[in-house]
């Protein structure tokens, strides 16, 4: 009868470790709660690219904004389609962007550091600091942070931080970036949500 109780108690103990333990870094959930609404997961998976975010993000963050880039510009093969979903946490921002083609060339920067990334392949750099020109950066002293777009099947992606989102998409409360290396993180972490089984990495303070 007393290893009965004993049996008991240490099962009691492991639920409740198990139960605790979702309070700590490294919380694993499912793709459904990514931060995205059921319309919002709608809107993206009906447009003809990947849907890809991060399955690690900083503890605190929440996607605040998404915005569907879906217009037609003649035939169908000019058809610009893409999105933009925005995270923020006390005015600190980043954003994952997502497009067709168009993407254009873009500043170098101050600072680099390669991407080691199994969903897009190597030969791709995290760019941040002023610009690396000093005459454009008398012009555009700011600093910035933006990953190279990266292809994946039919369409490019990349992590891109305040600066952008407030002068290229408005969001007038992004006033401080990610550090680098939580970007990296970010950006390693990207996949297709359209699984529903993938699990999605969230880091709690």
């Amino acid at each position: 009868m007393k290893l009965k109780y004993i049996a008991l108690a240490v099962l009691i103990n492991i639920s409740i470790i198990l139960i605790d333990y979702s309070l700590y870094p490294g919380q694993l959930l499912s793709a459904r709660s990514s931060g995205l609404t059921a319309e919002q997961r709608q809107q993206l998976e009906s447009l003809s690219i990947k849907t890809i975010l991060p399955q690690y993000v900083p503890g605190g963050f929440a996607i605040i904004d998404v915005k569907l880039e879906d217009a037609a510009e003649g035939t169908s093969r000019d058809q610009v389609t893409g999105y933009t979903v925005l995270y923020e946490k006390d005015n600190t921002c980043f954003l994952i962007e997502a497009i067709n083609k168009g993407i254009g060339d873009t500043l170098d920067l101050e600072s680099m550091q390669p991407i080691a990334s199994k969903l897009f392949g190597g030969g791709y750099f995290l760019n941040y600091g002023a610009p690396k020109d000093a005459e454009v950066k008398k012009e555009f002293p700011d600093p910035d942070l933006y990953s190279d777009w990266m292809k994946y099947e039919n369409a490019y992606y990349r992590l891109s931080g305040s600066l952008l989102a407030r002068e290229q998409y408005d969001y007038a409360n992004c006033r401080q970036d990610i550090s680098p290396d939580e970007a990296l993180k970010i950006i390693q972490s990207l996949a297709p949500i359209n699984n529903q089984n993938k699990l999605i990495k969230t880091h709690r303070n």
